[in-house]
């Protein structure tokens, strides 16, 4: 949930699809950024960092209307599965095949 108390939902659609709390459709985007993801988590700011795979492994990050800012792709990790943020901004992502959490 943003800070503008929308929800963000990754979907195997390679994309990511933004609600109401009520279950409103607002509006997707990640088309053509995000392949297959599988990991989501805001920043205290308001950033959508979004942990994806398929032929390409990445972490991307957006805006809240979903511009794609940063996209890191050469990280080592091997099937990104959950992303987590702590208070002081470490993003700590699953990598589900090495077994282990990477901390960025």
């Amino acid at each position: 949930i943003t800070p503008d108390d929308l929800v963000h939902v990754t979907d195997s659609n390679h994309r990511i699809q933004v609600f109401q709390q009520n279950g409103q459709f607002i509006r997707q985007f990640g088309n053509g950024i995000v392949e297959c993801p599988r990991g989501i988590a805001v920043t205290s700011d308001g950033h959508i960092v979004v942990a994806s795979h398929g032929v390409l492994i990445s972490l991307s990050i957006f805006t809240q209307d979903g511009q794609c800012v940063h996209k890191v792709t050469d990280i080592g990790l091997n099937i990104p599965y959950g992303v987590a943020i702590d208070s002081d901004g470490l993003i700590y992502v699953a990598d589900f095949v090495n077994s282990r959490v990477v901390v960025l």
